[in-house]
């Protein structure tokens, strides 16, 4: 019984298969208001053999450091445990090198049903155009985990292919890339490889943990495997961009999982709530995914000069089916910065289903060639009266140290900048009412993107 109350809470991270140049970075925050240990475990795929080491926070404090400074001997594949007394997860993960960066969230309970909302495929002789995509499955049970993967329909009507399988150990973890995982049910591209764009939902008969990462020879983009919601009224993806001298393309990616037709409706909005362009009304079959960029989505008219300027703003996502008998719609944005030589960076963003009136950003850096933002919707469009916002960026031993305050009217939004000189740290977001959260990071020169997992407490 000790034991567990020490360790009360797990939190869960994948170790995808990285090359030599590569490194693995792990923030953690300590919002308790008491010192807390955390033990962090490095596990290989096979389950068999764990790599440990322990880290101390002060109430308040924050620590990002490299896996192989906490943990000696961690595996270079497998998955990422860590233990604590804490009352909630507000970890992040990072992998990446001196072209590319990626992040993630850690899950905590598992699930049975799971979706991988965009997966990309483009292997063959495509240089800088080549794409692939891993996912990571985690089994923190005592339990091997048989899990099935399905793709969507290759061709939209057309046959189903048939589901790829996989066992993981108990205590271990699978990594596989789509192109080999579904290599028949995929189309060749006649250049000696595949090619798909889609998503894949998992199967599993106990629970597991999953997360996919996209990989460029230029950029990696990471994200958690989502539990779709049993119902939707309404979703929000705070932060979009289009447009720039240095070329942003978002991309959004919405996939109905019902087994009966889907009527979606979306909003690009700016930050004085106004519409931007045209409403989008999307009907979707059963199983059905659209993907489209917000100027074609919108119909967003950007003027023909150099340098384009910069649109920028949220997405209001609403699901007007009146009655539903299967699980709601699920989006997401992909975020690109495009040079000549292809895209440069790349962030995938999930929508935000639920709002909350406290957030914590688990990582922030400000420090010379990184830049931290975030974006804030007030979820609040019937009510007249303000929404009080509180941003508190902390530095790692819990000091405050800016705070800013914004008065948001209903359905606006409200960028920020974390201010220069944080060398490591994170931010507390507290609103009067409910509010829906975004946040990034990236390299000065966007060689480098990645979103910042908002947390809500």
């Amino acid at each position: 019984m000790a034991h567990f109350l020490i360790f009360a809470l797990q939190c869960l991270f994948p170790l995808f298969e990285s090359g030599a140049a590569d490194y693995v970075g792990v923030s953690i925050v300590n919002t308790d208001t008491q010192v807390r240990e955390y033990t962090v475990s490095a596990t290989n795929p096979t389950g068999t053999g764990t790599q440990t080491g322990r880290v101390t926070l002060n109430a308040g404090a924050q620590r990002a450091f490299l896996l192989n400074e906490v943990v000696a001997g961690a595996p270079a594949s497998g998955w990422i445990r860590i233990d604590s007394g804490a009352n909630a997860c507000t970890g992040y993960l990072t992998t990446g090198n001196s072209d590319s960066l990626a992040g993630t969230d850690s899950d905590s309970v598992g699930s049975t049903s799971l979706l991988l909302p965009h997966v990309s495929v483009n292997t063959g002789f495509m240089e800088l155009a080549h794409t692939d995509t891993q996912i990571a499955i985690v089994n923190a049970g005592t339990t091997p985990a048989t899990v099935s993967l399905f793709l969507a329909q290759v061709v939209q009507g057309g046959p189903l292919n048939p589901p790829a399988q996989l066992v993981v150990p108990a205590n271990g973890s699978r990594m596989a890339r789509i192109s080999e995982l579904f290599a028949a049910s995929l189309p060749n591209n006649n250049v000696g490889g595949k090619t798909y764009t889609g998503y894949v939902r998992l199967s599993s008969d106990v629970p597991v943990s999953a997360w996919q990462r996209i990989d460029t020879p230029l950029s990696r983009s990471m994200l958690r495997a989502a539990r779709v919601p049993s119902s939707l009224s309404r979703a929000v993806i705070p932060h979009f961009a289009t447009g720039g001298e240095l070329g942003y393309q978002s991309v959004v990616n919405i996939v109905n999982l019902a087994s009966t037709e889907n009527v979606v409706e979306l909003q690009a909005i700016t930050g004085q709530h106004a519409i931007i362009g045209e409403t989008a009304r999307i009907t979707l079959r059963p199983g059905e995914r659209r993907r489209n960029t917000v100027d074609e989505l919108f119909r967003i008219v950007i003027p023909a000069i150099f340098p384009p300027p910069i649109v920028s703003g949220y997405i209001s996502i609403r699901q007007t089916t009146a009655s539903q008998t299967g699980p709601p719609v699920f989006a997401t944005v992909e975020i690109n910065v495009s040079n000549n030589l292809g895209n440069s960076a790349s962030t995938l963003y999930p929508m935000v289903d639920a709002s909350a009136t406290n957030w914590i950003l688990p990582f922030a850096s400000s420090s010379p060639s990184y830049f931290s933002g975030y974006a804030i919707v007030n979820a609040n469009e019937l009510l007249t009266v303000q929404n009080d916002v509180q941003v508190d960026v902390v530095n790692s031993a819990g000091d405050l140290i800016s705070r800013s305050t914004y008065s948001l009217s209903p359905g606006s939004r409200q960028t920020g900048l974390i201010p220069s000189g944080l060398a490591s740290g994170y931010v507390r977001i507290t609103s009067s009412m409910p509010i829906y959260v975004a946040a990034s990071i990236g390299t000065t020169n966007l060689n480098a993107l990645d979103s910042i997992p908002a947390i809500p407490r």
